[in-house]
């Protein structure tokens, strides 16, 4: 399906808008329903960390929260032993931190610290109030008083600390849970997000058809969702369609079809109902397999597969099946893995995103350890995102913007020898010409970042002087853990101002992850490795930020 699994990732990444959109609701500030830009979904599971000891139950407190309300306030309200907790636990930055207001649209490690401090009937009463203090504050959508008991009800029975440490850690799988919470409660305000977002218009619905979408999204499980999201599982999709398009085939019909060579208004009634008859009869879990097979494997029998899936035919007998199943477009390079254009070390190409969410693709063959510096400058094209991809699929780097420009640039190490494919594409529905170009460069670098590429070691005990030499680099370090033993992981600033640091398992998977800790810019995780083996510490800099660190990994 030419494109299909861009699309796919597109509405995932729509889901993981809505997410942070509801999520912020809990922080204070709601968000706009005209802002539902698609962020590169965020893969981020939360690290494991134990929680301070909580003081004795106290009765919960009769909270107020406005936009002017500050923690001093709250702080004052709370128990002597809530304060002294908190105290501990902030060391000499509680008056600076007090003085802050309770509604924020982020939520801090700081933060974390005061609620993990409170009891849980406290931290109810908090959580609750600052989440309908900020839809009561958000103009765009107007809070009925049965949203507000519903969302009370639903708090009284939360995990308030794992869910705000899970927003601090931008966690989707707890962002999921959270969803599954509160969509029933906001079944309005998320489908109109939802719909917006994947460019249908809520207003040209039927209200039967907004009805069963909100009853549809207030049953479903979003956790699974989330999970999916953070194990890249596009597969997830095969099971969300069949209930979209079941409340609403008419709409659906004609996002399906928006970036094909498809009329529907040329089309007669009879052919339309039968299209939408066969839209909410599909095989979604064949369609979504066989288009990432086609696309990442270069597996020609997938387009059989969904060709055969595609029972179009039965419906319109002359339509042109090639003009969905192939990758190929008018742009010039192509956009399929098969087609891709072969670009030289050391060459330009010119080439254009002719329509909205396409790709270009290009094949470079790259040495071991070699650097490369690959750019995409701007002709007609106004914002580019570049990313690059092994024989398998896997993302090995990606960049939208860099230098305070709308460009993209990748400074890049070659983890081994062979055939990486360079993707460019416009953000959002940007489109236009542009020229990616691929230069050999020399770079220092003290560390590797790719575990093909032999990291250093390190072990308990031990700090690593280090630096983020280039824009986008990342040093990789080997940590050996046992099953069950918790560490404290810091990179402490030298001249690097602001860290992130990321911890990966054997198979690449992101087990732990964080930026900011303490209200500072340095980088901190306490974790406890859930099996014995080798895992992966990454230290990198917030955007484009270069310097020098110090990193070190305690048992805890």
């Amino acid at each position: 399906m030419k494109n299909g699994v861009w699309r796919y990732g597109r509405w995932l990444g729509v889901l993981a808008a809505l997410a942070v959109a509801v999520s912020i609701f809990a922080c204070g500030g709601a968000t706009s329903s005209t802002s539902t830009s698609t962020p590169t979904p965020a893969s981020t599971p939360a690290p494991t960390v134990a929680p301070p000891p909580t003081p004795p139950s106290a009765p919960p407190i009769d909270i107020l929260i406005d936009d002017d309300i500050t923690w001093q306030e709250l702080f004052d309200d709370f128990s002597p032993a809530e304060q002294d907790c908190i105290r501990t636990e902030v060391e000499g930055e509680l008056d600076l931190l007090l003085g802050e207001q309770a509604m924020t649209g982020d939520v801090t490690d700081w933060q974390v610290s005061f609620f993990e401090c409170l009891t849980p009937e406290t931290a109810r009463s908090v959580y609750a109030s600052v989440l309908v203090a900020g839809m009561v504050d958000d103009e765009t959508y107007d809070v009925t008083e049965q949203e507000i008991q519903c969302l009370s009800e639903w708090v009284e029975d939360a995990d308030v600390h794992r869910l705000i440490r899970g927003a601090a850690d931008d966690d989707l799988t707890v962002f999921g849970e959270m969803l599954s919470g509160v969509i029933p409660c906001l079944a309005d305000f998320f489908m109109s997000e939802f719909l917006t977002g994947m460019g249908i218009d809520p207003g040209a619905m039927t209200d039967d058809e907004i009805t069963c979408l909100n009853e549809w999204a207030a049953g479903y499980d979003w956790s699974n969702v989330m999970t999916a999201m953070v194990e890249e599982d596009l597969g997830i999709l095969g099971e969300l369609f069949p209930g979209l398009i079941g409340c609403a085939p008419g709409p659906f019909l004609a996002l399906f079809f928006e970036d094909f060579s498809v009329d529907l208004d040329a089309l007669t009634d009879e052919e339309k109902e039968c299209l939408e008859d066969w839209l909410i009869d599909l095989d979604w879990d064949a369609v979504v397999s066989a288009t990432t097979a086609a696309t990442f494997a270069e597996e020609d029998e997938a387009y059989g597969l969904l060709a055969e899936a595609f029972g179009l035919l039965a419906c319109v007998p002359d339509l042109d099946l090639d003009e969905i199943v192939d990758f190929g477009d008018t742009d010039d390079p192509a956009d399929g893995f098969s087609d891709a254009t072969r670009i030289g070390v050391g060459e330009s190409i010119g080439g254009v995103i002719g329509a909205a969410y396409t790709v270009d693709l290009f094949e470079l063959t790259a040495d071991a350890g070699q650097f490369y510096q690959i750019d995409v400058a701007l002709g007609t094209l106004e914002d580019s995102m570049l990313t690059i991809y092994d024989a398998d699929g896997r993302e090995v780097a990606y960049n939208d913007d860099y230098g305070g420009g709308s460009a993209s640039r990748i400074l890049w190490e070659a983890p081994a020898t062979g055939d990486y494919r360079i993707f460019v594409s416009g953000f959002g529905t940007a489109t236009g010409s542009y020229t990616l170009t691929v230069d050999p460069i020399e770079v220092t670098d003290d560390y590797p970042n790719s575990p093909d590429l032999s990291p250093t070691s390190i072990t308990p005990g031990r700090s690593i002087e280090g630096v983020i030499d280039y824009d986008f680099d990342v040093d990789l370090f080997e940590l050996e853990a046992n099953a069950g033993e918790s560490y404290r992981i810091t990179v402490s600033l030298v001249t690097l101002n602001d860290s992130v640091l990321t911890i990966y398992d054997s198979e690449g998977r992101e087990v732990a992850y964080n930026d900011d800790y303490g209200g500072g810019s340095a980088s901190r995780i306490i974790w406890e490795a859930p099996a014995t083996g080798d895992y992966y510490v990454e230290v990198s800099a917030f955007d484009s930020a270069t310097g020098s660190y110090t990193l070190t990994v305690a048992p805890q």
